[in-house]
């Protein structure tokens, strides 16, 4: 399982699908030049996110911005984050 204990932003590129590693442990993101941020943020695309551990983040879990397809969102596990 791969920890990561800072922020993660993903900007993907608009004509491409990207699937995240297997099983990421995301904890403690949120915090990005001094301003609250998503833990994971993707847009103007459609990722492949599933199987995603988020936790104690400084603001949202998720973040998608006009995604340009279907979402397949599956099995993720957000909590104790304190996203709006």
């Amino acid at each position: 399982m791969q920890k990561l204990d800072y922020l993660v932003i993903i900007v993907l590129h608009m004509l491409h699908r990207t699937i995240l590693s297997p099983f990421p442990q995301i904890m403690g993101a949120g915090m990005l030049h001094g301003e609250k941020s998503p833990a994971v943020q993707a847009v103007m695309t459609s990722p492949l996110l599933s199987y995603l551990n988020i936790s104690h983040s400084a603001y949202d879990g998720i973040n998608i911005v006009s995604p340009l397809g279907t979402m397949n969102m599956l099995y993720n596990k957000l909590e104790n984050n304190l996203g709006e």
